[in-house]
Order: C-alpha cells, then structure tokens, then sequence
C-alpha cells in the first residue's frame, strides 16, 4: 500500500479498459471513486501518509435529444408544435402502427416525457411502475 503511485493507479485504468472495454462510464467512474475512498481510509488509519493523485479520464459528453421550440428558433421551425401536431394528425387520419390504431393518448404520453425527461425507453418510461 505505501508504494502505491499515480502510474500504478493509472495502469490499473488502462488494464481495465483493455479488459473490459464494455464499462460504461459510470461504472468506471464508480470504481475510481471506490479505489480512492480506499485510499483515503488507507492515509486516515496511518497506513500511508498521502493518497496518490487519482486523476479523472476524460469523459465523452452525450447529452440527450431535445426539441428546438419557440423562443429559441422562429415558431415555424418549433420542432415541439410540430411532433404535436404530427400526432394529432395520425389520431385524425385513423394511422395504424403494427395492427394498433394510433390513439389521442400518444398525445399524453408526448407531454408527460417530454415535460418530465423521461425518455421513451425499457429502462426508463416503460420501468416506470404505477403500484404503490
């Protein structure tokens, strides 16, 4: 423990990648921060004198999708209008998606994503559980 270094942490990282180049970022961001925590209690408990510097990598930004609305660009470019619109225009022309009948409740469902971030997904909206 006392001849830990900053390249022995960041061989570690690069062994990991190698390995398991699957992680998502969260996850290798999980690790890093267990590895440091260990350390800290390490230093605290007297075991070693200083914690190494345990840099962070660089981290790939990749914000979700949004919609261009009204202020931002002219009311003719309102990205938002128009999905409601669209959707009310399949509701109106009797659209059938895969044998379904397109309903007014897709309209609901565009607001409360849309309103509550909740992207249309397995993991997300459709975990959602309405039992209490």
């Amino acid at each position: 423990m006392r001849e830990l270094k900053t390249g022995d942490y960041q061989l570690f990282l690069d062994g990991l990648a190698k390995r398991r180049p699957d992680l998502s970022a969260s996850t290798r961001n999980m690790l890093m921060a267990t590895f440091r925590n260990v350390l800290k209690t390490a230093r605290d408990d007297g075991v070693i004198d200083d914690v190494p510097d345990t840099p962070r990598p660089k981290q790939k930004d990749n914000p979700r999708p949004f919609f261009w609305f009204a202020p931002l660009v002219p009311k003719e470019a309102d990205e938002y209008k128009a999905l409601l619109k669209g959707e009310e225009q399949l509701v109106a022309d009797k659209v059938i998606v895969r044998g379904i009948p397109v309903a007014a409740e897709l309209y609901d469902l565009i607001l409360f994503c849309v309103h509550s971030f909740v992207l249309p997904t397995v993991s997300e909206l459709y975990a959602l559980n309405t039992a209490t």
